[in-house]
């Protein structure tokens, strides 16, 4: 036992709190890392006039509801994406501490609890990053893998084995599939490297029953959001096609299946009559 016989709300806060910090630092992630800047120096600072953001407007989700989404002093605005992302990883890290953190856990309990959510920040970074530029760093989705990897030979409940042919069918499968064999047919790419080895890293962490998850869904749900995205341009003339990023969709079926997958198979097993 190395958690103490506290009330499970007190971990639920805790989680939450932690969530909502590096939350912030993920949104130090998403803005820099695109442009080439460290995540590390200078401090939190306006993008308009510079100044650092002192400590008590750094307040994660708070600050930004107090302050209106304004800096203090030039009243420059702050996108509503800072506490959106702190509230996100936030209430994702209370979903996963209310998972792995009760009175009385164990080393191995709080070991997941890190683990599975240095992957949903994961996620998100390259979530939101994908969106604004359509690029999926290197930085976050290789690590990962590592992570992922070191994570299933160490943690109970997880297959070494299963992790790493999973990472590495995740792999081809967009690399030989969906961008060699489709650009070969079609003339464009379907996915892009990035894709594949974000699904590598996905793969790595929640087997090949997750990977096949967030295919599923990822899929449908870009594929809904395209084709509003299409009709939308479109107007009253004919529908044309819209480039949309896939990496916030396989990240979004991720988190679906890390959150919800068990639900999901009970639902699925009772459908098909195996329960």
């Amino acid at each position: 036992m190395i958690l103490p016989p506290l009330p499970e709300g007190f971990y639920w806060g805790v989680a939450f709190a932690w969530g909502a910090i590096w939350g912030s630092f993920v949104n130090v992630v998403i803005e820099r890392w695109p442009r080439g800047m460290s995540v590390v120096r200078p401090g939190s600072q306006c993008l308009s006039c510079k100044t650092p953001i002192a400590f008590y407007d750094n307040v994660p989700i708070l600050s930004w509801l107090l302050l209106r989404g304004k800096c203090r002093k030039c009243g420059a605005r702050f996108s509503a994406r800072y506490a959106g992302v702190e509230l996100c990883l936030a209430l994702l890290s209370l979903a996963i501490g209310a998972r792995h953190l009760h009175p009385g856990g164990d080393v191995a309990d709080l070991a997941a609890f890190f683990v599975d959510f240095a992957f949903v920040g994961g996620l998100l970074a390259i979530a939101f990053i994908d969106l604004s530029t359509g690029y999926i760093p290197n930085a976050i989705s290789l690590p990962g893998i590592v992570v992922g990897l070191s994570a299933s030979a160490i943690l109970p409940g997880r297959d070494p084995i299963e992790s790493a042919a999973t990472a590495l069918a995740g792999f081809l499968l967009v690399e030989v599939v969906f961008i060699r064999l489709y650009k070969a047919i079609r003339g464009v790419q379907g996915m892009w490297p990035g894709d594949a080895k974000l699904l590598a890293m996905i793969g790595v962490f929640l087997g090949w029953r997750g990977t096949l998850f967030t295919l599923f869904a990822g899929s449908l749900q870009g594929a809904v959001v395209g084709s509003l995205a299409a009709r939308r341009q479109a107007g009253d003339g004919p529908i044309g096609q819209v480039k949309v990023p896939f990496g916030p969709y396989l990240a979004l079926g991720a988190i679906e299946y890390l959150i919800f997958g068990d639900v999901v198979l009970r639902a699925y097993r009772a459908l098909g009559g195996l329960e």
